[in-house]
């Protein structure tokens, strides 16, 4: 439970995922987390032409900021 209460005290970072709720369940923690619609950013490049914008890029980038925050912080979680 120590990984949500950490990704709520992040809530209103643009690169992490809002939680509405978390619970522990027969041994089980549960997040309930917004759900972000989209694709990967390979795909992307490929619906244009193998190139991306560079606002697009800098975004991705800030997003890949916060995965590797989370990494060294140990914040784990399965999307499902």
């Amino acid at each position: 439970m120590d990984e949500a209460k950490t990704l709520l005290s992040l809530q209103g970072n643009p690169t992490v995922v809002n939680i509405y709720a978390y619970f522990s369940q027969n041994n089980t923690a549960y997040l309930v987390m917004e759900y972000l619609d989209g694709m990967d950013l390979r795909r992307r490049a490929r619906l244009y032409g193998g190139k991306l914008d560079p606002n697009l890029l800098m975004k991705f980038l800030l997003r890949l900021q916060a995965l590797l925050w989370k990494s060294i912080k140990r914040i784990y979680y399965i999307e499902i």
